[in-house]
């Protein structure tokens, strides 16, 4: 779910600032963020058991249940990411790019506010918020790093693995 929210913020970022090499990326990263949310929600299911039951989750709701508002969190935001595949052929409104942000980030705080809801160590502290979401940051620059030396050729590879080089490093500092 980091990789999948970070790598759509950075792209709506780039289109609500007009960044050539983040817009040029906009289609990548929108599937990337589909593609790893979906594998990642399937893997959860996969590790309780039971994938039968999810339907449950949202039928008989438990509003006590962290797994439960984590589903609901990112089924509102798969809505977002299909919703947002209309504009990937063509300029991405800047409203949308807003609402995109702010609701991305917010699933991702909400997320890691979930996770550190019991009281313990470092793991639970304020500490883990931040490390959650620059880490979400790192690894989705990574994946586009990945992504983008293997799939685009040319000079406007290069040019994209530079601009992405320096948006990872950005985040590799704030992140240590």
């Amino acid at each position: 779910v980091g990789i999948s929210i970070g790598s759509f913020v950075l792209v709506m970022w780039g289109n609500l600032k007009e960044s050539k090499n983040l817009k040029a990326l906009t289609k990548l990263a929108t599937l990337l963020s589909i593609s790893v949310l979906l594998s990642g929600l399937l893997s959860i299911q996969i590790d309780l058991g039971h994938i039968q039951r999810f339907p449950k989750l949202f039928l008989f709701p438990n509003f006590n249940s962290v797994m439960a508002w984590m589903a609901w969190l990112y089924t509102a935001y798969l809505g977002v990411l299909l919703f947002s595949c209309r504009w990937l052929k063509k300029e991405v409104p800047k409203s949308f790019c807003c609402f995109a942000i702010i609701f991305a980030m917010a699933a991702l705080i909400a997320e890691s506010l979930l996770f550190s809801r019991p009281p313990g160590k470092i793991w639970h502290s304020l500490f883990f918020q931040v490390h959650f979401v620059t880490s979400s940051f790192v690894s989705a620059t990574g994946a586009l790093i990945i992504l983008t030396a293997i799939l685009k050729v040319g000079a406007v590879r290069d040019q994209l693995l530079k601009s992405l080089r320096q948006i990872a490093l950005s985040f590799v500092v704030i992140n240590t």
